[in-house]
Order: structure tokens, then sequence, then C-alpha cells
């Protein structure tokens, strides 16, 4: 049980003793300011005031002292007035004051009628010293039917009771932007006051939905559109683009629509999987679904909009319809712009046209902004490094091309073993990059052993690690930082079935001896595969390379698909759409039409 016992006792304030100050003053509502020299000061009311009006209370108190203070605060409409705005006649307030700080509190009412009313001014009190501390000034109210003088310079008085004129050049001489316009609406039903206000107002950039509105009223085609182009609940019902006599909703102004660039965005499957084509990104769906309703409100697509989808088409390896999209641009103004350049000199690598891509790219170089300098460079880069040049870093921000430089100068190796002579005697070839040396160990096994229905083999070719060698040689490597070491298989080994292992450093890798005429160097510090034809020294591009993955439970699953690029390099383990948290190994299988297959395994990239 709670038991609360209240009383009220008389208390005397007294004056000097005061430790805050409180101040009340009243304002008209609709004519709260006034402005001198472009500065704001308050229009407090010091005459009388008029029944019918909306008038407010401005209560500041201040603690001018470095000690923090709860008080309670005690408010009341004055005597003969009614509460307006949510106010009430009589209200007490707990408040905290901070050392130094200073509190507004207001109030609303209006007079009923006419007459001279007294007013209980705001008190402050300290409830656990049981004093006053401050008082605002006291005033009695003498209220007017009429005012007894008004102030004829006002926007309250020139909006309700001026002539046209006067409203014209108060429109003319101050900023309307601090004025309530919607004052003057029923003087717009006189199209001869419309037309020169919204004229004025238009030069003032100061738009107003009422005001416009009288547009329809008068037929005013003009001051129509542009009503009907800032009317936001009737826009939002002609959908997502629409374009007529009278009105254009473009999406883009409007921030309905923005577009977006992904980098990077890399699909798990480079086909389609199943009847539907599904997008797997949640963020790129959400954007590409807006788009669609975008487009399915024009007929026909603009060239620009086709130089948009394009950009998609390619975003989803649709590369096919991003050909046929780009074909269909004809507007000169586009052909002419920088993004569609990038687009066909990027398109002309899908082509197998590196030469023509690069031609196209040289010419916007030099273009002045380094977000899109950098994509024509890194396509002059990319030329190059499929003609044999180094890996360079164009653009520093660039993840891909970070990544493409450290791979190049990581150390690394991928071993291959084909057949060899006419007696059975297999050939070995390392390919390596910045080694100095390498451990070559042999090991007699059944060959079926490497086509197991398990994609991952590793596990079962790494028991081998556990015994001896049948045979182990080092190797000394030539100086460079790249290079490839040829060996024979030992003859003792000739027509058998051998597990061929090459260490160096802290890096080993395994294969079994089977032909096929691909060099393929997988660079487990980056996450990439570079494969090139074992005759001809060229990149292998458009070889299908498929990868699985096996996270730390034991669970193997499909991870991504696609093709090597030009440069026959292709990167297995980037992906969008799912946490590479977890993974513990990936397979990778690789096939070409006319280089045979080869099977690899790796372990993710260091972070």
């Amino acid at each position: 049980m709670i038991v609360l016992h209240q009383q009220n006792k008389e208390v005397e304030f007294v004056p000097g003793a005061t430790k805050i100050f409180v101040s009340e003053n009243f304002f008209q509502t609709n004519d709260r300011y006034r402005y001198v020299d472009g500065v704001r000061h308050d229009r407090f009311v010091d005459g009388d005031f008029r029944s019918g009006i909306l008038y407010g209370a401005e209560v500041v108190i201040t603690n001018p002292t470095s000690s923090p203070m709860a008080i309670e605060l005690l408010l009341q409409i004055p005597k003969g007035a009614m509460p307006a705005a949510g106010s009430q006649r009589t209200k007490t307030s707990a408040l905290q004051l901070a050392a130094f700080s200073t509190q507004k509190t207001e109030y609303a009412f209006y007079f009923p009628t006419a007459g001279e009313f007294s007013h209980y001014p705001a008190h402050v009190s300290a409830g656990v010293e049981e004093a006053i501390l401050a008082v605002a000034e006291n005033r009695e109210f003498k209220v007017t039917d009429e005012p007894a003088t008004e102030d004829k310079t006002s926007w309250a008085w020139i909006s309700q009771n001026g002539s046209s004129e006067q409203v014209m050049d108060y429109l003319k001489s101050e900023n309307t932007l601090r004025v309530d316009l919607a004052q003057i609406a029923f003087r717009m039903k006189d199209k001869e006051f419309f037309q020169p206000a919204i004229e004025l107002l238009r030069s003032q950039r100061n738009y107003d939905e009422t005001l416009w509105s009288y547009s329809i009223k008068h037929n005013h085609t003009p001051a129509l559109k542009e009503y009907l182009k800032n009317s936001d609940r009737f826009t939002s019902q002609c959908g997502m683009a629409f374009e007529s006599d009278m009105l254009t909703v473009d999406p883009v102004p409007r921030n309905w629509y923005e577009q977006r660039e992904y980098s990077p965005l890399v699909n798990a499957r480079a086909h389609r999987l199943g009847s539907k084509r599904t997008i797997l990104n949640p963020k790129f769906f959400g954007q590409y679904e807006k788009l669609m309703k975008i487009l399915a409100n024009r007929s026909p697509l603009s060239s620009d909009d086709h130089l948009v989808v394009t950009y998609y088409m390619l975003l989803k390896d649709r590369v096919d319809e991003a050909f046929e999209h780009f074909e269909k641009i004809e507007d000169k103004a586009v052909v002419a712009s920088m993004p569609w350049a990038y687009c066909d000199a990027y398109l002309d690598l899908y082509k197998s046209k590196p030469d023509d891509a690069k031609a196209k790219a040289q010419k916007w170089v030099n273009y002045p902004v380094d977000h899109w300098r950098s994509r024509f460079e890194n396509v002059v880069a990319m030329v190059d490094q499929i003609k044999g040049g180094a890996t360079d870093v164009v653009d520093p921000e660039s993840r891909d091309q970070q990544q493409d430089q450290s791979a190049s100068s990581a150390p690394s190796f991928d071993l291959n073993v084909v057949s060899g002579n006419m007696q059975g005697v297999g050939k070995a070839a390392v390919k390596w990059q910045n080694l100095e040396t390498v451990t070559v160990n042999y090991y007699e096994m059944d060959i079926e052993f490497l086509f197991s229905t398990n994609p991952f083999a590793r596990d079962q070719l790494d028991g081998f690690s556990m015994i001896r060698p049948n045979e182990s040689k080092s190797m000394q490597l030539k100086k460079g930082k790249t290079g490839t070491l040829e060996f024979d298989l030992p003859k003792q080994f000739a027509n058998k079935n051998v597990l061929v292992e090459v260490v160096a450093g802290d890096q080993s890798k395994s294969h079994a001896w089977f032909a096929n005429s691909m060099d393929v160097q997988v660079v487990e510090s980056w996450g990439q595969v570079l494969l090139s034809d074992s005759e001809k020294k060229s990149p292998l591009s458009k070889a299908y390379v498929k990868v699985f993955a096996r996270d730390s439970s034991g669970n193997v699953l499909f991870h991504k698909d696609g093709y090597t690029d030009l440069r026959g390099r292709f990167d297995y383990v980037s992906q969008s759409n799912r946490s590479l948290d977890g993974i513990t190994d990936y397979a990778i299988l690789i096939i070409s039409d006319e280089n045979g297959a080869v099977i690899r395994e790796a372990k993710p990239p260091m972070e």
C-alpha cells in the first residue's frame, strides 16, 4: 500500500533573494516576427489584444548559477481566455535546469470576448525548499473587438485587407519565403491578379501548391504544368515513368531511382539454372526490378535506356542480350558520350578483339574524371597483359587490379604431367614464379583413384606424403621472376600410374600422370587460376571452370562456375551471393574442348 499526502501551502515571494530569472511575453501567432536588415526579431504585443485572435505566450527561464537546479514551473492562461492548440488552463511542470542554461516553453490561448482581464504570471518554485524562486512580470489585458492601432505594414494585415497593388508591392520588396503565401489564396480567383502574382513568385523561385492550383480554374497552361509536376499526390499515381504534353514523370530527378554501379559483382553461375532466371544478390535484384518497372512505362525505349540495359545485362553475364541492346543505340549524343565509348571498348573484349578494344580505350585515357579514366586505362593494361606484358595496377582503389598484381608477385608454382615418348615415359613441367628450388617426389599409385566420384580427391592424395616416396630429387631453378622447369619422369616409372609431388617452401602440389595440353597455374594467395596453351604458350580463354567448396563440417557444395577471360584468368573464389566464411577447400575442374581437362584443388586465400 502507498499512502500519498499533498497540501497547498502559501509561500511568500522575496524578490531580492531570487536565484533564477523568468520572463513571459505574448505574441500573435500569425505575425510573430519582424525583420530588420535581414535579422529576425520577436514581435511581442505591447498594446491591446483583440478578441478572436490566436495568441501565444513565450516563457523563458534562465539559471545564471554554476549549480544545476530542480524546479517546478506553474503556468496559467489569462483570466477570460480560452486554451488553444493543446494548451491547458493551468499546468505545472517539473524541470531540470543545468548550470548556466536556459529553457523555453510556450502555450496558446484566445479571448472570445472583449474586456479587461487580469493574469496570474508564470511562477518558478523549488519544491524541496518550499520557496518561490522567480515570478514573471504581472500584466493586465485590455481586449477589444477592433484593435486600437493596426500595423498596416505587416503581412497579416496586407494579405487580408490590402489592395492588389499593396500585395504585389509587398511581394516585390519583402522576402516571400518568410510569409504564408496561402493567406492570399482567395485573391487568386481573380485571373488579373493570378497571372502577375504567379509570374512574380516564379521569378523568385518560390512555389506554393495552393496558389498554383488555381491554374486549373484559369486553364493557365504554363502554371498548370508546374502544378502537375510538383503535385506528388498526383504524380505518384502515374507510375514510375510517364510522358505527355502536360506532364513528364522522370524517376531520376524525383529520387525514385538512381543509377548505381556494382563493382565488383561476381555471379556464382554463368548459365541459367532451371526454367527461370534468378538474381541471387538481393540488393541488385531490387535495383533491377525497379528499373524494369520504369522501362515497362516507356515505349519505345530510348538510346539512353538501351545503354543502361546493356550495363545490367553485362552484370548478369547475359552477353548476347547486351550486344542486342547496344546495337539499338542510335542517338548521336549517347554515341558520343563517354559511357557508350567504354561499353564499346569493353564489348570488343567479348568479341576477342583486344586490339580494337585498346584503340578505342586509348582515346579516353586522358579523361579528367579519375573514376572513369581508370576504367579505360584498365582496358589498355588488360590488352597489354594479354599480349604478354606485365601486370600493372592502374587504379589503386581497384580490388581486382590489386589482386592481379599481388597474384603476379606471390611465390607460386603449378605442376603438370603429360604423356611422353613411345616407351611410355611421362614428361613433367613445373611453371613457377618467384622461386629458387623445388623438390620432386614420386609415388606409385592406382590411376582409378583419380576418377573417384568425390570431387575432393586431394585428401587421399595427401596421404602419400605420409609415406616415403619411391624416389625424391631436388632441382635448382634458373634465375628470374618466372620460368618453366621441364623434366622426364624416371624410366623405372614407365607405363606406371605415378603421383608426382612437387614441394617448394610451404607449398606442395601433387599431380597424376594423364594427358592434357594445358598449362594451369593456381595462385592460392589471391584465388586465381591462370590458364595457357601448352604448345602455343598463349593465354587460353573461354575454358569452362567449375568450382566446389567444402566447409569445416565437411559439407561439399557448388560454389561457382564460369569461363576464363582473354588473359586466361579466372577468379575461383569471389562471388556476391554467399558468404565465404567457413570454406576450407576448393575443388576446381577445368575443361577445354581442344585442350582436355584438369582437376585442381586449392585452399582459401589468407586474409
